[in-house]
C-alpha cells in the first residue's frame, strides 16, 4: 500500500537565544591583557511563517516525512560586556527571513507506536539593520548592522506512541 499526506501550515514563531561568556581573555594587538571578560548576548527572532508537512507511506510500515517553513521575522539582539572596569551595552535591530526544513524516516510496526530518525536544518539571515552602542560615558554610537546569519542542523531519533 502506497499513500501520501500533505498539510499546509501557517503560524507565528518566537525564538530566543542567550549566549554567555565568563572569564574570557582580552587580547589587544596580539597580547593578552590580564582581565576577566564577561559578556552576555541575547537574540530574538519573531514573526509569521508559512510551510507544509508531507508524509509518504509505503510497504504498510514505512514512512518518509518532510517539513518546510519560510519565516519573515524581526531580529533584535541585546548584549553587554564588561572588562578592565569598562562596561558597554549594545542593541541590534533588523528585518530578516529564514527557513526551516526537516526530512526523516519512520518505521511503524503497529498503528500505536513507531520509531523515527530525522535530520533538521535552519538558515536565518537579516537584511541591513541598525546597531547602537551605549558607552559608559553616556554617549551612543550608531552604526549600520550589515548582516547576521544563524545556521543550525541536527539529527534526532525518537519513539512515537499513539494513545
Amino acid at each position: 500500500v502506497v499513500w501520501g499526506q500533505f498539510t499546509p501550515l501557517a503560524g507565528y514563531t518566537y525564538q530566543e537565544q542567550k549566549f554567555t561568556m565568563r572569564d574570557g581573555v582580552l587580547v589587544l594587538k596580539g597580547q593578552a591583557i590580564p582581565a576577566a571578560v564577561n559578556n552576555e548576548y541575547k537574540t530574538t527572532w519573531q514573526g509569521p511563517w508559512l510551510g507544509f508537512d508531507a508524509t509518504f507511506g509505503f510497504l504498510a510500515q514505512h514512512e518518509l516525512f518532510t517539513a518546510f517553513g519560510h519565516h519573515w521575522v524581526d531580529y533584535t539582539a541585546r548584549g553587554n560586556g564588561a572588562s578592565v572596569g569598562d562596561s558597554r551595552y549594545f542593541e541590534h535591530r533588523a528585518t530578516a527571513s529564514g527557513y526551516t526544513t526537516q526530512f526523516g524516516y519512520r518505521f511503524k510496526p503497529s498503528a500505536r507506536w513507531g520509531m523515527n530518525v530525522a535530520f533538521d536544518y535552519q538558515h536565518w539571515e537579516t537584511n541591513a539593520g541598525n546597531e547602537a552602542l551605549y558607552l559608559p560615558s553616556g554617549g551612543i554610537v550608531n552604526a549600520p548592522l550589515s548582516k547576521v546569519i544563524r545556521e543550525s542542523f541536527g539529527v534526532s531519533a525518537g519513539v512515537n506512541i499513539t494513545f
